[in-house]
């Protein structure tokens, strides 16, 4: 079962050590004027593998006992991205990870190390770390009880992965600083995720929805980031869908429909030549870059990653003691250029909440039919009713539609970027106890008074899990009282 609604927004990557930094950037770009040093910048970016445990260790998502590593669908990547003002001026670093979320213990052992090699220059007010919230990796990394319960506890393994890629991502990121400049677009991308419960939405008022065009925010937004003598060298972008196209039963370690769509983008850059040229990308562009696809839980399909390892096994030959020039398909699977910049491309989550990749709807698995619309349950049963992604039935196809949609929208909006950002760095960072706050709420009468929060809860929709990770227990979505 997924996490309820009081706990969804931190599970899709909004923890409080972190939530200054997207905040900020989001509302500074949205008013293009983003708090960044007169040009040039100081821009670097790096990333780090951050891969976990392959075999039997409970993933981290959907909170299922039984759903535990055995193998890997791709590898999963830290990518860290700083902004600099020149001659020793403020600067703020955001990772983002191919993960469910960062927490506060990761958070604190990154800053620890960060201390120990640079002193006070990264800290907890200017480091944010974000997940893409993929329900694919290994768990067990965060200190939260509730989180590690079904990895039936703390997974050091886990942890110290995350951590150390972190770091290193992020220290490959320092050593890249160099002028540059940074530029912001943004579109609308209409075809990569749903409202997972549209029932639960037409119950906010009709005058807030005749606000908005959609039932859930279609909106991405990219931030691209060009050296001054290499050219175009990374970007991430925000853009709102789960990273659910992966089911409860996958087994597989995966970065899901974000954690591909990275993939996508940067093997896109590698293949038109950045980052000393910008591509045009396209749905033809995938001749030579795919996913690893399965026919069965752990049987790879012989035609595409295993033909690339074949390829590269026989380009090397017999050299008689001569270095030789490396291959373009060495090139491709593993970039052996020392001196160019390495492009790095993030796909960020921004507000998930009930936001599902899963486009086709949710439906019975017993009948094929729609599931009950305000209850998302079929003939009574919550544990029947799970949404389709574009690939169905195939999940590792539908991971690779989601991601590819997501990365021709990013491409687009990267290519046509033209709006420059300029300011000073600047950073806001705070810790809100949301147990204790005041809130004015209207009265029966019509007037005001004045509320106070209390500690979370977790209703029956909690319980319930969604469509694309129903719960158990015949606990159904709507039921909540009170809560």
């Amino acid at each position: 079962m997924e996490a309820s609604s009081c706990l969804r927004y931190q599970v899709c990557g909004f923890g409080l050590s972190w939530i200054w930094l997207c905040l900020l950037l989001l509302h500074l770009l949205q008013n293009c004027s983003l708090v960044l040093s007169d040009s040039p910048y100081l821009v670097g970016m790096g990333s780090y593998d951050i891969t976990g445990p392959a075999a039997d260790v409970n993933m981290m998502g959907y909170a299922n006992a039984e759903q535990v590593t055995s193998g890997i669908h791709f590898r999963l990547k830290s990518r860290a991205f700083i902004v600099a003002e020149p001659d020793d001026g403020k600067r703020v670093v955001f990772v983002n990870l191919d993960a469910c979320m960062a927490s506060q213990l990761v958070n604190i052992k990154v800053l620890e190390r960060l201390k120990a090699r640079y002193g006070d220059l990264y800290n907890e007010n200017n480091v944010a770390i974000s997940g893409i919230h993929t329900h694919a990796g290994p768990g067990g990394y965060l200190q939260y009880v509730v989180y590690i319960i079904t990895s039936l506890g703390f997974v050091r393994q886990s942890f110290d992965v995350i951590v150390d890629g972190i770091e290193q991502s992020i220290v490959e990121a320092h050593n890249n600083l160099r002028p540059g400049k940074i530029y912001v677009n943004k579109g609308d991308l209409l075809d990569a995720g749903v409202n997972r419960s549209p029932s639960g939405y037409l119950n906010n008022p009709a005058e807030e929805r005749s606000k908005y065009r959609y039932n859930v925010d279609k909106e991405m937004t990219l931030v691209k980031f060009v050296d001054d003598e290499f050219g175009p060298v990374g970007s991430f972008n925000w853009f709102a869908t789960h990273g659910t196209s992966m089911s409860r039963t996958n087994s597989l370690i995966s970065g899901d429909n974000k954690g591909a769509a990275a993939r996508f983008m940067e093997d896109w850059a590698e293949q038109n030549g950045l980052p000393k040229q910008t591509g045009h990308a396209n749905s033809d562009d995938f001749g030579s870059l795919h996913l690893p696809r399965r026919v069965s839980t752990i049987i790879p399909e012989p035609d595409e990653i295993t033909d690339d390892l074949m390829q590269l096994a026989s380009s090397y030959k017999a050299s008689g003691g001569r270095i030789l020039a490396s291959s373009n398909i060495t090139r491709r699977i593993r970039n052996t250029q020392k001196n160019n910049a390495k492009f790095v491309s993030a796909f960020c989550q921004s507000n998930c909440g009930d936001v599902s990749p899963n486009v086709l709807g949710a439906f019975c698995i017993d009948t094929n039919l729609p599931c009950d619309f305000n209850h998302s349950t079929c003939n009574g049963k919550n544990e029947l009713c799970y949404g389709r992604g574009p690939g169905y039935p195939n999940e590792f196809e539908s991971t690779r539609i989601i991601g590819n949609r997501q990365f021709l929208k990013a491409a687009d909006l990267f290519n046509s970027a033209s709006e420059e950002l300029q300011g000073k760095v600047d950073y806001r960072h705070t810790y809100l106890d949301f147990s204790q706050l005041e809130v004015s709420v209207s009265t029966s009468t019509g007037g005001q008074q004045v509320v106070k929060t209390c500690p979370a809860a977790m209703g029956f929709s909690f319980a319930a899990g969604t469509t694309d990770g129903p719960g158990a227990f015949d606990f159904k979505q709507g039921d909540d009282k009170g809560n």
